[in-house]
């Protein structure tokens, strides 16, 4: 099994209740799978060839990612909700 990670950082950004927060960009290579933890502790396995943005940190009402291509989440509930 191969399991590769390629972090970069990336220009883009989120916006965050009038301030800006940096995003963090991980793409799968070819040929193999990433498997990453997001700052709320869900989980996510991206396939070969798949890109995921998401921020530094997920404001109180939403968990927005951007996924290009095929991903698996575990996602772990709000026990606040």
């Amino acid at each position: 099994m191969l399991i590769s990670m390629l972090w970069l950082s990336s220009g883009n950004q989120f916006k965050h209740s009038d301030s800006i927060i940096a995003n963090h960009k991980v793409v799968a290579a070819f040929g193999t799978f990433t498997e990453l933890e997001l700052p709320d502790g869900s989980k996510v396995w991206l396939n070969a060839g798949s890109t995921l943005q998401y921020p530094d940190e997920f404001d109180n009402e939403n968990r927005i990612v951007q996924l290009v291509g095929e991903a698996y989440f575990e996602v772990h509930s709000d026990e606040n909700v």
